[in-house]
């Protein structure tokens, strides 16, 4: 929308920030609504289904109007999103009672549909990529970034791989050099049509540039420690999601504490018809359900739904690792009571990962934090039981959880146990936790206990029976006594309003109380704040740690979602060696089996070596099932 040539203050602000913001849509906070004006409310009250209206602006005549509370943006947030556009919030950056004029406002976020980190907008059991390329000469360079958990991978290899690597990782946003728009970004939509593309300028997908960046971010000298040394595309690509990354969020990118190079000698590739034809994570017609991923995934915490999905996608090409899972599995197995130890800390596990990104970009409310709380004193548990398993990846993936009892008694000496929802509630810190907010809490609560006590005083004192205490918002407190016992009204009154059928006033002792409550109250929101936002950063220090703890708790959901899935009838712990034998009986489709009526599928047996038996042709009629067959093989492998 172009601004009209006469504009009101207001508007002018709000032009002034909507032209740094022109693709995005502007949620401008006005008092307790988020206004959209122009084209952005035409557009968001089609998505959001909420009133398009106008309204005149001076003499810049009528101007579509949209609105919604600030108490639900979220929720308004998420829906924009998933419909595929970029928003701008801009907050008012300061105490409208103190504004000289337009109260000051900014951008404080920029959400595009990879940088979602909004509850409720992202799969628990998934990740939520934004992946960088950059190509040059028949090589591209990757990067991709989990802003909801700080997850930063990088990976270099053949431009004819890239379909499968999209596929494979499928970022729910892509970021590519401007140069590329024409032609590159059609070559994508066809990869990927859901996923949105963004254009940056070609500079920010310099190598030179991208290790400044990360260097300082990181704090390091090199990046010869991540494994970026020699894969300058990569490092590029990494440079350039992580400034776009940066820029979104203004600067509040705490949670990515490391990076990793995707590690091709440990893990199988699997290309992107594997991964379909195969039915690993999702069938065509019905998404997760009747997938390998829906029989064997018994996680009970969202990180281990994540992890399980990635164990499955990278299937381990190392032995000795292999063996290493079997017998944390054995182990788990062979000890009941560590199981349902381990089980019962696991139930109800907080998304650590993402909780520590909402604290690192200061998205966090009271409640997070409570949660917090819980999930470190539940990672703490698991160390406890796992340290002394007779397994080396059970007591290494323990090793990886540090003592957090300081933090926890932290927050458990800071907040109450059931804390408002958001912090301008008030009210979640405990007694004793700031000598300053006791002082004020109970000068408030000694004047709120006068006037709670003043009705039944001043009836005494006045014998008045209908004369009673009120507060509203324009006038405040005052006492009010109808029409009919004005003559006994004391001295001491002053005369507040007039009502058609009583008569409202105040004493000074009670506007001296009412004061005082009212900058008390002032002086008690700033000071949470301050409380609030201090508990953050010590909490942020620990990041680094949480984020660890939460990937040890997501190791040992899913080792535990093995041992279940390893006591139901017929799963067995197979020997494996470095062979090309390949010799199972009575092999059977993990999900077939399960569709079928019990009983009703067939096992069968497969042998191949690399000698006699290299190769077996399979012949039947349509529908014999042969594909069934290849299928179930290639899902035992």
């Amino acid at each position: 929308m172009k601004s009209p040539r006469k504009l009101t203050p207001l508007l002018k602000q709000y032009f002034a920030i909507k032209n740094k913001h022109p693709e995005r849509i502007l949620f401008f906070r006005m008092g307790d609504f988020y206004e959209l004006f122009g084209d952005d409310a035409v557009v968001a009250s089609s998505i959001l289904g909420i009133a398009l209206t106008s309204r005149e602006h001076g003499d810049s005549g009528k101007i579509p109007l949209a609105g919604v509370p600030h108490h639900t943006l979220d929720r308004h947030l998420a829906r924009i999103l998933k419909a595929g556009h970029k928003v701008a919030v801009c907050d008012q950056v300061e105490d409208p009672k103190k504004a000289k004029g337009i109260v000051k406002r900014e951008v404080v976020e920029v959400l595009t549909p990879g940088s979602i980190t909004l509850d409720g907008a992202l799969d628990d059991k998934k990740p939520s990529f934004i992946a960088s390329i950059n190509p040059h000469e028949g090589v591209v360079g990757m990067a991709l970034l989990d802003i909801s958990t700080g997850r930063f991978l990088v990976d270099e290899f053949d431009e004819t791989g890239l379909g499968d690597k999209l596929a494979y990782h499928e970022p729910l946003e892509l970021v590519i050099p401007d140069s590329l728009r024409s032609g590159y970004e059609e070559r994508l939509k066809s990869i990927l049509p859901t996923s949105a593309v963004t254009q940056l300028d070609d500079y920010r997908f310099d190598s030179a540039l991208a290790f400044d960046d990360l260097t300082a971010h990181f704090g390091t000298a090199g990046l010869n420690g991540f494994g970026l040394g020699e894969i300058p595309r990569a490092l590029g690509a990494a440079g350039a999601v992580f400034a776009y990354v940066r820029d979104l969020k203004m600067g509040k990118v705490g949670q990515i504490t490391r990076i990793e190079k995707i590690q091709k000698e440990k893990y199988m590739e699997l290309d992107s018809a594997t991964i379909k034809n195969l039915e690993l994570v999702k069938t065509p017609y019905e998404g997760r359900k009747n997938s390998l991923l829906s029989v064997i995934d018994q996680t009970l915490s969202p990180g281990g739904g994540r992890l399980i999905r990635r164990w499955i996608l990278s299937p381990l090409k190392d032995l000795e690792s292999i063996r290493e899972r079997q017998t944390a599995v054995r182990t788990l197995l062979d000890s009941a009571d560590k199981r349902e130890r381990m089980i019962s800390a696991l139930e109800r596990m907080p998304d650590l990962e993402r909780l520590s990104s909402r604290i690192t970009m200061r998205k966090a409310g009271p409640r997070d934090i409570i949660s917090l709380k819980t999930g470190l004193e539940k990672t703490s548990k698991l160390k406890s039981i796992a340290s002394d398993c007779k397994s080396p990846l059970i007591v290494q993936t323990a090793e990886m959880i540090a003592d957090f009892d300081d933090l926890i008694d932290l927050i458990g000496s800071a907040m109450i146990d059931d804390p408002p929802v958001t912090l301008t509630d008030g009210g979640l810190f405990r007694k004793g936790y700031s000598v300053d907010l006791d002082q004020l809490t109970g000068g408030i609560e000694e004047a709120r206990e006068y006037i709670h006590n003043l009705q039944n005083i001043e009836r005494k004192k006045t014998k008045i029976p209908s004369l009673k205490v009120g507060f509203n918002r324009v006038f405040g407190y005052y006492i009010e006594i109808t029409k009919p016992h004005l003559s006994r009204v004391p001295d001491n009154y002053i005369r507040k309003q007039t009502l058609v059928s009583a008569e409202r006033f105040i004493t000074e002792e009670l506007k001296t109380r009412e004061e005082l409550i009212l900058n008390a109250e002032e002086k008690i929101k700033a000071l949470e704040y301050e409380l609030f936002g201090k508990l953050l950063d010590v909490i942020a220090a620990r990041i680094a740690g949480i984020q660890a703890a939460a990937e040890a708790s997501a190791v040992f959901d899913v080792l535990l979602s093995f041992t279940r899935l390893a006591k139901e009838p017929g799963y067995i712990m197979p020997d494996l060696d470095d062979s090309l034998i390949l010799d199972i009986k009575d092999c059977r489709h993990p999900v077939m089996e399960r569709i079928m009526p019990s009983g009703k599928f067939i096992p069968n047996d497969i042998i191949l070596n690399d000698g006699s038996r290299r190769m077996a042709i399979i012949t039947g009629p349509n529908m014999a099932g042969k594909s069934t067959y290849l299928r179930q093989v290639g899902l035992m492998v």
